[in-house]
């Protein structure tokens, strides 16, 4: 299977005019990406599905190992992950954002090693 691959800023990557494509393992890591993105309830067709960031994680003293509970299930639920054996938070109080570091996967077609940041 393929999808489409999307670049650093989430679009749809074209070079050259031509679209471009990821599958194995390439596809599960960005797979696990965009599900990470997927906002609570952004989309209404899927009100009840995605990370809820807004409510349980981006708010004044987080419940981290809640954060952390979170973060995996919807790792552990992408398809094609089939293990998740590293994982480390790095918060950015700061600037409100999250990475999530030495993350190394299990997939349907090898190890993954990568990191997001949100």
């Amino acid at each position: 299977m393929k999808s489409l691959a999307l670049n650093s800023n989430h679009d749809i990557e074209i070079i050259n005019g031509e679209l471009v494509f990821v599958d194995d393992a390439d596809e599960v890591a960005q797979a696990v990406k965009t599900r990470l993105l997927f906002f609570f309830s952004e989309w209404p067709w899927a009100v009840n599905e995605g990370v809820p960031w807004f409510e349980q994680i981006f708010i004044k003293n987080p419940d981290f190992t809640l954060v952390e509970s979170v973060l995996k299930t919807e790792i552990i639920e992408t398809e094609g992950v089939v293990e998740l054996f590293s994982f480390d938070l790095d918060f950015d109080r700061r600037n409100r954002g999250l990475k999530i570091e030495n993350l190394i996967i299990r997939s349907n077609f090898g190890l993954i090693n990568t990191e997001i940041s949100i």
